[in-house]
């Protein structure tokens, strides 16, 4: 969210699957993550893309 445009989306939705699991889903129009970096988005810190690209920040 933090690098989607003005003009972009952002759509969260919870599904509650049968045995209680929640599924979380979030789509968005901002700058897309390549099939083999969809792993590191769940670790802390991991930045996408190449020089330039980097920003501080606290790794939510």
């Amino acid at each position: 969210m933090k690098f989607s445009r003005d003009e972009g989306a952002v759509r969260v939705s919870i599904e509650i699957e049968e045995g209680g699991t929640a599924l979380l889903c979030i789509e968005d129009s901002g700058v897309w993550i390549e099939q083999h970096e969809i792993d590191g988005a769940f670790e802390p810190f991991v930045q996408f893309g190449g020089p330039g690209r980097t920003r501080e920040g606290t790794g939510l």
